[in-house]
Formats: C-alpha cells, sequence, structure tokens
C-alpha cells in the first residue's frame, strides 16, 4: 500500500503517482494508492482516484485512523513540488511516515529530502517520472526483503533524528 496523508494543495504534484497507478495497473502490479486528507486539490483528487481500480480516495481522517493506516501502508508519498522550501528543508511528512516505518517516497531530485533518504536508505527519489515510481514500487513489491529492509531503516532514521525526545532535548 502507498500512501498519501495530508492536505491537498499546490504544494503538491499528484501528476507522476498518478501516472504510476496507471503503469502499474496496465501490469496488473497488486499495488494501492491509498489518498488521505482535504484540502483545494480535494475534488481533482477524488476524481482521479474513481477512474482508477487502484485508487482509493478515503478523505480526511482522524488520528486514530491515522495510526491504523500507517500501519497499513508501506510507502508514503512526499510528491512535493520543485520549490527552495522543500528543497532546502525536511516537511513534516517525511518524519509522520517515518514514525509509521514507511519508506519513502519523493519526487525532489535534489536538496535535503533526497540527502536524507539515500544516507538513511530509507526511501527513494523518482524525480516527477511516473515510470521511474512505478518500477521502484514493483521492485519493492517483489522484494518484500528489501522493502522490510527500508522500513526498518525509517524507523532507525525516524528514533535517531525526530522522536519528541531528540528535537526539544
Amino acid at each position: 500500500n502507498v500512501l498519501f496523508l495530508g492536505t491537498f494543495t499546490g504544494s503538491f504534484d499528484f501528476s507522476a503517482v498518478f501516472g504510476a497507478a496507471d503503469v502499474l495497473g496496465r501490469k496488473n502490479v497488486p499495488v494501492k494508492f491509498i489518498f488521505c486528507g482535504n484540502g483545494a486539490k480535494e475534488i481533482e483528487i477524488k476524481k482521479k482516484c474513481s477512474a482508477r481500480e487502484n485508487c482509493i480516495f478515503a478523505g480526511w481522517v482522524d488520528t486514530e485512523k491515522i495510526q491504523a493506516i500507517l500501519e497499513l501502508s508501506d510507502v508514503g508519498l512526499a510528491p512535493y513540488i520543485d520549490s527552495q522550501n522543500f528543497i532546502k528543508n525536511v516537511p513534516n511528512k517525511l518524519p509522520e511516515y517515518m514514525s509509521g516505518g514507511l519508506v519513502v517516497a519523493s519526487n525532489l531530485s535534489q536538496g535535503e529530502i533526497p540527502l536524507l533518504l539515500s544516507k538513511g536508505g530509507c526511501g527513494f527519489v523518482y524525480s516527477g517520472d511516473p515510470s521511474i515510481l512505478a518500477e521502484k514500487l514493483a521492485n519493492l513489491h517483489c522484494n518484500r526483503a528489501r522493502l522490510n529492509s527500508m522500513k526498518k531503516a525509517s524507523l532507525e532514521v525516524f528514533f535517531a533524528n525526530y522522536q519528541s525526545s531528540k528535537i526539544y532535548g
């Protein structure tokens, strides 16, 4: 399961995500994309999900459901737009996914996010290319040992860097 959890705004570019969903759907790779949230682009995202069998629009979810969805998911989507704010920082979406042990998939190929994912071994970059995203997700689906290793690394990066006792200490 591939999860987006957040607010549907202009800060995110979902075009490659839906492109990858199409590629995986045509190849019958059993990967599900789950979209949780609301916001200005909610109607657009809901419409795109309804046109694809491998996409689920769950809408806004509360804290209890967030925990359950994190536990049921393998990969967290961080499809940030290419802006200096996201290139120079690590947005809160990444630690949120890491706290649930999710592999992080980002479209940003430069800056802090790809550096963190590469160094931590807890995610990958697809550079806004739907075929790269589809290939990486298909490979993780076929290689459960690699997926589990990356999920474990994600938790390790979270506990080493983003746990509240580390940040607020």
